[in-house]
């Protein structure tokens, strides 16, 4: 995968806007077995679309903050390349 991505920063924050302490409270948050979440951490399983709306809908935040966050870099890419 790509190595600029940081799930673990889009974890950790979504667990600190969530007021959550542990992946396993954020797991349940996102609906989603404990494992995932242990495996986006590692960078063992990539943030896929319908992981990416669980994060939206229980935070809140756009999916452009979620890939920014994530460090998904391509989307200001494109736009510096007007």
């Amino acid at each position: 995968g790509n190595m600029q991505t940081k799930p673990q920063n889009l974890l950790d924050e979504l667990k600190r806007m969530l007021g959550l302490k542990t992946d396993a409270q954020l797991a349940e948050a996102l609906k989603t077995p404990p494992p995932v979440i242990s495996k986006v951490r590692t960078g063992a399983l990539l943030v896929g679309s319908t992981m990416l709306i669980r994060m939206y809908d229980a935070s809140g935040l756009s999916i452009d903050d979620l890939r920014e966050l994530m460090g998904d870099t391509r989307r200001r890419a494109r736009a510096a390349t007007q």
